[in-house]
């Protein structure tokens, strides 16, 4: 069985480049916000921005909010921004939200940032797929609260999921194969912070990056290529009975899958 697997390999021993071909992008939304408040001894002030999108012609989005607010020697300044594409071929998003506060006399000073993108997309036969998720989390003083999730899901729940709300970083890598269905790609980032007076200027900061890649069945190590380190790490999956070797999705590691597996090297998409 080996050897039958090893000549197709032959066959398409020139790597061929890996595309998706059953991937539809379906629709985005975008929801931004920015705001800042603060307090002297006399007097107050606000000040806040939003901008919030919806598109299912796929153009990209990119926007950027920041709100500056002095009152006194009280200061607050937030920021979000985003940068998302959804294509047949991939998603990327990169997601900012930060806000700094100073309060170094009697009064209050706040502020708070948040970002949230969803994109959905159908996919119509068997798709290859490799996700990578990474969220950054910086905190310069106590009194902000941070929340921070990514999650692809489907109609039976989630594929790939990273979350964080305390200082420092996070990320995941998880590949497979999406079966055919609908999928969301949902990203959330909530920073904010209260203070009081004091010295210490304060601070929150989360920094977002997703991919996901959309690949031939074929590519079976999820590199963008399908070629002879294709074959082996089918080939080691099945012998070995790793659920990754389901090629053909019925639950079961059998000789299907790997007629399968055979027949999409083969064409290589």
């Amino acid at each position: 069985m080996n050897t039958g697997l090893f000549a197709a390999a032959m066959v398409a021993a020139t790597c061929a480049v890996a595309s998706a071909q059953s991937v539809t992008p379906l629709s985005a939304t975008r929801d931004i916000y920015v705001e800042s408040f603060v307090v002297d001894s006399m007097s107050y002030s606000s000040a806040f921005d939003s901008d919030n999108a919806h598109s299912e012609t796929l153009t990209n989005f990119n926007r950027v909010l920041d709100r500056y607010l002095q009152l006194g020697k009280q200061k607050a300044t937030t920021h979000s921004s985003q940068i998302s594409s959804l294509t047949p071929t991939g998603y990327t998003a990169s997601f900012v939200t930060e806000e700094t506060v100073a309060c170094p006399s009697p009064g209050i000073a706040m502020g708070t940032a948040t970002g949230q993108l969803r994109s959905q997309f159908r996919v119509d036969a068997p798709t290859r797929f490799s996700f990578d998720a990474s969220l950054k989390i910086t905190v310069n003083g106590a009194g902000t609260t941070v929340t921070s999730s990514v999650t692809l899901a489907g109609a039976e729940g989630a594929v790939a999921s990273l979350a964080r709300a305390l200082p420092g970083v996070a990320s995941t890598r998880v590949t497979g194969v999406l079966q055919p269905g609908v999928y969301t790609v949902d990203s959330g980032l909530d920073v904010s912070t209260f203070t009081t007076p004091g010295p210490d200027i304060k601070s929150g900061r989360i920094e977002c990056s997703v991919s996901l890649k959309f690949l031939c069945p074929a590519d079976f190590d999820c590199s963008g290529f399908v070629d002879l380190e294709d074959h082996g790490s089918f080939v080691a999956a099945f012998e070995a009975g790793d659920p990754a070797a389901d090629f053909d999705g019925t639950g079961f590691v059998d000789t299907d899958d790997f007629t399968a597996f055979v027949t999409a090297f083969e064409h290589a998409c």
